[in-house]
């Protein structure tokens, strides 16, 4: 639908998620996710993959945008596997895929249904950091391959893409034995928000986040509700102490946690399902297109002769 407008037919969701789900990574991709190495991060193994999985695509005969938009959308969740998991078992679509990954996951239809909602929930949100990457380089001409490359490294940025890490990193805390009002105040001394909440959009609170907090209570009725009472005492507090509501982040991150994820992974995650949202901006770049070329507002020195 992000990519055609329409909502599509029930055929046209089933040859999606057959070719998602029987997608091989190309040896060429494979021996250059080798080269960056299985314990890169794994928005850096995203980013590997698309310059390598660029120069293969021109080597096939021509393809269509859309079907160059399904090839890298299937080929994304490959680039998250040690090369030994590729041929391990896991579920249709593209949740059944990623469980995959997921130590003792049988991507159980409960499980595919949560990560479906997560990742649906990341999928677009109009013109933030990584969205205008993408379309500022498609505004050049630049191929899909070059557009979601820059959306990914915009999301290297701590200030951008750093924040599912910070919010794993509070919960490491508490779980070693923090007290939740000790690991804010560190925050607060520090002068800086609580990973996850304060989002520069949602005064009153995100609203992907309510969607996720629902996401999680269900996770937690089949996963145990630890992480899940834990968030909610960490909602609470910053609450009460800041007036702040969670945003996506936060709950996005308790999920991908619950659902068995390894650390690091909730950021990739988030990135697997915005990249359909990017795919969806270059396109309506493409159909419309003029160079996105901002001009400068110079507030510096006055003007100087030179003699």
């Amino acid at each position: 639908m992000l990519w055609s407008g329409e909502r599509p037919v029930a055929e046209e969701i089933a040859a999606l998620r057959a070719e998602i789900h029987g997608a091989q990574m190309p040896a060429s991709v494979a021996e250059a996710l080798a080269a960056v190495g299985d314990d890169a991060p794994p928005l850096l193994r995203l980013a590997a993959a698309m310059p390598s999985l660029a120069a293969w695509d021109r080597r096939q005969p021509p393809r269509t945008r859309i079907d160059r938009a399904k090839l890298m959308v299937s080929q994304l969740p490959l680039a998250l596997a040690k090369p030994p998991a590729l041929g391990s078992p896991d579920g249709p679509g593209m949740a059944g895929r990623l469980l995959g990954w997921v130590p003792g996951s049988t991507a159980s239809d409960w499980e595919v249904a949560a990560l479906d909602r997560v990742l649906i929930a990341c999928a677009e949100h109009e013109l933030n950091a990584a969205t205008f990457a993408a379309r500022v380089v498609a505004s050049t001409g630049a191929d899909l391959f070059a557009c979601v490359l820059a959306a990914l490294c915009s999301l290297s940025g701590p200030i951008h893409g750093g924040a599912c890490d910070r919010i794993e990193a509070m919960f490491a805390e508490l779980e070693s034995g923090a007290r939740v009002d000790d690991c804010l105040s560190a925050f607060s001394r520090d002068h800086r928000l609580v990973p996850g909440f304060g989002h520069a959009i949602y005064s009153d609170g995100d609203p992907r986040a309510a969607l996720l907090r629902q996401v999680a209570q269900a996770i937690a009725r089949r996963r145990g509700r630890r992480l899940f009472e834990t968030a909610l005492k960490v909602e609470a507090a910053v609450w009460k102490r800041e007036r702040l509501r969670p945003n996506l982040d936060f709950y996005l991150t308790v999920c991908v946690g619950m659902l068995g994820f390894q650390r690091s992974m909730p950021a990739a995650i988030f990135a697997i399902g915005r990249a359909s949202g990017w795919i969806a901006h270059v396109l309506e770049q493409y159909a419309d297109n003029r160079l996105i070329r901002p001009r400068m507002r110079y507030r510096g020195a006055p003007l100087r002769h030179w003699e």
